[in-house]
């Protein structure tokens, strides 16, 4: 009876339109250098001025959390609703690494990562804390935002 069932892991795929297979290809095709492209070996740009940027959410904390304490170290309380878990976003640059003419590495690519949350104090009182204490909340980014982050954080960082 156990050898009739097997494990089986399987890796969602993109399910792209025909217009977003078109849009790739034409991304990767605008990389390859205009001079090499009429060779038998064409080439990519030089990518050393191209920023990568990138957003990803991340939860504010884990419904189970293992801690490792000393003896007497009291246990940390963690007081939230299992479907109240915070979500954050957070704004990504990187580029490509630069190195000196001996091989050390001059800049590592890393540009820096930046939340998308604002400190807001508390407008009520709770168990946990008085009213006006200053809380971080997530806010929603969009279009503008977005520009805002480009122009305020990213780019005086590069």
């Amino acid at each position: 009876m156990l050898n009739l069932i097997r494990r089986h892991t399987n890796c969602v795929k993109l399910a792209l339109k025909e217009k977003n297979k078109m849009d790739r290809m034409k991304f990767c095709l605008s990389m390859l250098d205009e001079a090499t492209t009429a060779t038998a070996r064409p080439k990519f740009k030089i990518m050393h001025n191209v920023v990568h940027i990138d957003e990803k959410w991340f939860n504010m904390t884990k419904k189970n959390r293992t801690y490792y304490l000393l003896d007497g170290e009291e246990e940390p309380t963690r007081p939230i609703h299992g479907n109240c878990i915070g979500k954050v976003m957070f704004l990504t640059a990187v580029a490509r690494p630069r190195w000196d003419s001996e091989g050390n590495v001059t800049f590592s690519g890393k540009i820096g990562i930046w939340p998308f949350v604002k400190e807001v104090p508390a407008q009520r009182r709770s168990d946990n804390r008085p009213r006006g204490t200053i809380e971080t909340k997530s806010i929603k980014v969009d279009r503008k935002v977005t520009r805002e982050f480009l122009i305020e954080k990213v780019l005086p960082a590069i």
